[in-house]
């Protein structure tokens, strides 16, 4: 928002060949480049883009933006696994020599690392000598990629990791909707005038859109993306949007996308046939 020139003058003054940066953050400065039609940062070569979700969406603003390679990767404070993308593709390598890494369904069976199979990461970190974690279930969700990757790395691969198990709302009839498919997914215009959104659900098919937005948003730009997040999933939603001045980010400045206060358990759209 207001601090968006401040960062920016900073970097072209710094002129770094890398940023590493959540996507969140990164991306409020992306959509003011684009709206002020700034220049890409001169020199810049690579942004890592990690601790939270890199979206579709994300990525292809922040590429357009900087001109430059967004490589997305995950880890975590526990030290438990690690994975991160390569210069020929957006898949996830998972480094197997960092932690053993497991995918598990909602009962806490192990799947088989097929293509296309989803389950909760669970890992067993080889680098925390002082109290190593066995078996570590983290709540997030990653797919399973293909066999190779073009780079010819023998790793396994994550063809996307979609969050964490809270990170979903829930239709009125009890379907489970990641937020990729409601938002990231999506290629909705009015993102160029939102500078942070956040989704808060108490009661299933309702929700309520926390926005701070830029001078240019209007009436119209509401209207248009609730239409567009109702066509996104194909299901009646209520939808209420609030303008706020700032949006609380966690202790650790990570933004939470969603506030879930509908006790899902240990229920995770992998347990559905969705």
């Amino acid at each position: 928002g207001t601090t968006a020139p401040s960062y920016l003058a900073a970097l072209r003054n710094f002129r770094p060949l890398s940023i590493q940066a959540y996507p969140s953050t990164i991306t409020i400065l992306a959509n003011y480049m684009k709206r002020k039609q700034e220049p890409p940062l001169d020199g810049l070569r690579v942004i890592l883009a990690g601790s939270e979700n890199l979206y579709p969406a994300q990525r292809e603003l922040l590429e357009q933006v900087f001109q430059c390679r967004v490589y997305g990767w995950y880890g975590h404070a526990e030290s438990v696994c690690l994975a991160g993308g390569c210069e020929q593709s957006d898949l996830f390598h998972v480094y197997q020599e960092y932690g053993y890494t497991e995918l598990v369904d909602s009962d806490g069976h192990v799947l088989a690392w097929t293509p296309g199979v989803k389950g909760e990461i669970v890992g067993t970190g080889f680098n925390n000598w002082a109290m190593p974690l066995i078996r570590y279930r983290t709540g997030d969700v990653a797919v399973v990629g293909p066999a190779e990757c073009a780079c010819g790395r023998p790793y396994p691969l994550w063809q996307s990791i979609e969050g964490r198990q809270q990170e979903y709302i829930v239709a009125s009839n009890g379907t489970l909707v990641p937020l990729t498919a409601f938002i990231f997914g999506q290629h909705y215009a009015q993102f160029e005038k939102i500078e942070r959104l956040q989704i808060v659900q108490d009661r299933p098919g309702a929700i309520e859109v926390n926005l701070i937005v830029t001078p240019e948003w209007d009436a119209s730009d509401e209207r248009a993306l609730a239409a567009q997040m109702r066509q996104a999933v194909g299901h009646d939603w209520e939808i209420e949007f609030k303008y706020r001045q700032n949006i609380e980010r966690t202790s650790r400045g990570k933004h939470r996308f969603v506030i879930q206060n509908i006790p899902l358990a240990d229920v995770w759209s992998g347990a559905q046939d969705q």
